[in-house]
């Protein structure tokens, strides 16, 4: 047997000094590295996988937008207050971004963890920043949220979940045409597939609505601005 967690450990480690440049941070308690920014914070989150001889690590990338996240968890009961800290917005593996996908690294003894850490920092650089700088972009994140194809899916392959940003996100853009497109068709959607979130969909879907109508007549009886 390997010593599974020593390996681990002198991983996580030697991609902390690695990532550290492209200024991430290791959470160690996660088995994540993240960056904070104005508008929440990117991470690179490591899967382990262990096997008697040796263990695979998957890596995936994620984006959480603060404030979007805050009004998808509101009503959610099932989380707690730190759990909902920890929700992220949008993300996939670096694999299925990169060639559709999983890849997998692994380590089976002390020699591996070099060449493991630096082919990941490699992929890494090359395939999840690239992504992470895209999609911190909520116009760009909302046009992901958006469908309901493969494409769609590798960001959010939750139904209710990718349907919740879509609204979600249009409503914080002010985009309330876009936000009532999307409203009726994941609600046609979700309801197609008979998905087991549609009820917290429609919960999250009915207080947006709700809302948009109330900031509607405020600005009908507000004073005018000259």
């Amino acid at each position: 047997m390997i010593e599974y967690q020593q390996l681990k450990e002198d991983l996580l480690q030697r991609l902390a000094k690695l990532i550290e440049v492209h200024g991430f941070v290791m959470r160690a308690r996660t088995q994540s590295f993240d960056k904070r920014t104005p508008f929440g914070k990117l991470a690179l989150l490591l899967a382990f996988i262990p096997h008697r001889a040796d263990f695979d690590i998957a890596a995936s990338v994620a984006i959480r937008f603060n404030e979007l996240e805050d009004l998808i968890n509101e009503g959610n009961d099932l989380l707690s207050k730190p759990e909902k800290r920890q929700t992220f917005s949008l993300g996939a593996d670096l694999g299925n971004i990169s060639d559709g996908k999983q890849k997998r690294w692994t380590v089976s003894n002390p020699a591996d963890v070099e060449a493991v850490a630096e082919s990941i920092m490699d992929f890494f650089v090359a395939i999840g920043i690239p992504y992470l700088e895209k999609y911190s972009d909520m116009e760009i994140a909302l046009e992901a949220f958006s469908g309901e194809d493969t494409a769609a899916r590798l960001h959010e392959p939750f139904h209710d979940s990718r349907a919740k940003r879509a609204i979600g996100l249009a409503f914080l853009l002010g985009h309330r045409e876009r936000f009532s497109k999307l409203a009726a068709s994941k609600t046609e959607f979700l309801t197609s597939r008979n998905d087991f979130g549609l009820q917290s969909f429609l919960q999250l879907r009915d207080s947006l609505e709700r809302r948009l109508e109330a900031a509607s007549l405020h600005q009908i009886s507000g004073p005018s601005i000259s």
